[in-house]
């Protein structure tokens, strides 16, 4: 992820490189503006989520706010382009 520019190097996601990437596509402007604004919720939804001080836990906590971005942001996308098609 850190080589495609997705992840910086705190394995934080590059919200901005992100958003680059999708204004950079050749889809309607519309769709560009849901996946965006994808992007902005998953990157609050990801910041809500608390440290985990558990050690059993089978992720560390510098990768847990990634992966909740990653899995929402993955959602927002889908539910972007089925909106478009409805």
């Amino acid at each position: 992820m850190q080589e495609l520019g997705y992840l910086n190097g705190n394995l934080e996601p590059t919200y901005d490189k992100i958003v680059e990437k999708i204004r950079s596509l050749e889809i309607q402007e519309e769709l560009k503006n849901d996946i965006v604004e994808g992007v902005d919720f998953c990157k609050q939804f990801a910041q809500c989520i608390p440290e985990s001080t558990n050690e059993r836990s089978p992720f560390s906590n510098a990768l847990m706010k990634p992966m909740f971005f990653f899995r929402c942001y993955k959602h927002k996308k889908l539910e972007a382009c089925i909106m478009k098609d409805v």
